[in-house]
């Protein structure tokens, strides 16, 4: 279904909107960086959990289990850094290059209701509403099943459609 811009004046983007199993695999993907720089960071021991002990190996489940039952605070503070990467990676790659990584390798792009790059305040817009996926528990990336545009609430909210890319000649 052609996506159409809803106010007068404006030229209708003429593309495809991409439906959940490609912006599902989009996002997939989206996540590899967040998730190994995480990885690295717990590694490293840059974010300590607090639930590991030097020489106790990580099969001691039990006294893990104990620890993060006794201070339930601590394993919170991996998916807040987990979101807090996945932000800075969204800002550095939608600033520069204007697609995410997810986007750019399975061929599809960001455009506003023109058919256009987004603003920089769409941008950020869409990424603070990206937060809205995790709190939801997934309901807003889920509205796009719903929507007969094929838009999420972060779309939704930001102005922006998820397409695949025009090929030049076409």
């Amino acid at each position: 279904m052609p996506l159409s811009a809803r106010r007068a004046g404006r030229r209708p983007v003429q593309a495809q909107a991409v439906g959940l199993p490609t912006r599902t695999l989009s996002a997939l993907l989206d996540c590899l960086l967040p998730s190994l720089s995480l990885l690295a960071m717990i590694w490293a021991g840059a974010l300590d959990l607090g639930v590991f002990r030097a020489g106790e190996g990580i099969f001691a489940v039990d006294q893990i289990l104990e620890r993060l039952y006794r201070q339930p605070g601590r394993l919170l503070s991996v998916p807040m850094t987990w979101m807090l990467l996945w932000t800075a990676f969204s800002l550095a790659m939608l600033g520069t290059v204007h697609t995410t990584l997810g986007k750019k390798l399975l061929g599809l792009s960001l455009v506003d209701g023109r058919g256009q790059t987004p603003s920089g305040l769409r941008l950020l817009l869409r990424i603070a509403a990206g937060w809205l996926v995790p709190l939801s528990l997934g309901l807003a990336f889920l509205w796009i099943v719903i929507s007969p545009q094929r838009r999420s609430w972060p779309d939704l909210l930001s102005g922006t459609f998820v397409v695949r890319q025009q090929r030049e000649g076409k």
